[in-house]
């Protein structure tokens, strides 16, 4: 990738990369800990004899990147361009699609736990406001006027 999108490294001028952002295979991962897309690949069987294996994933991350929730021929018109010739394509169309809706599951989980604590907060409020309200009504004497205002 350069400046955040994928390039044909063949095709950049060294020119045209300076001073610009690159990031290779070996930029993706956390140092001791592969990348998703690398685990899936290897979990998926996509990697066969390893040549096209880092532009599969570099284009992979572009494609996730602009299309986080990519259907199938999302996934093979994303890839357009990219050869290989051990797979067959299905193991890495699986590496793609596995990281893909665990990212949805992931988001999913996410939401649904920013949705539990914003309820616990309204929850929270509420008994707040209520017992607030109890101490209030305690203060007044704990008598009611029956629905009526009396004039000051």
């Amino acid at each position: 990738h350069m400046n955040g999108r994928s390039v044909n490294a063949c095709l950049v001028l060294a020119v045209e990369a300076d001073c610009g952002r690159v990031t290779t295979i070996e930029g993706i991962a956390r140092p001791g800990e592969l990348h998703p897309l690398q685990q899936a690949f290897i979990e998926e069987g996509a990697v066969q004899c390893g040549y096209c294996t880092p532009g599969m994933i570099m284009q992979a991350l572009d494609l996730l990147a602009r299309n986080p929730s990519p259907r199938e021929h999302e996934i093979r018109e994303g890839m357009v361009g990219n050869l290989c010739r051990c797979t067959g394509y299905e193991q890495i169309v699986r590496a793609i699609s596995t990281v893909a809706s665990g990212a949805r599951h992931e988001r999913y989980s996410m939401i649904k736990e920013a949705l539990q604590r914003k309820e616990d907060r309204v929850r929270k409020a509420g008994k707040r406001a209520a017992g607030g309200k109890k101490s209030r009504d305690k203060a007044g004497g704990g008598k009611k006027s029956g629905g009526r205002r009396r004039r000051p």
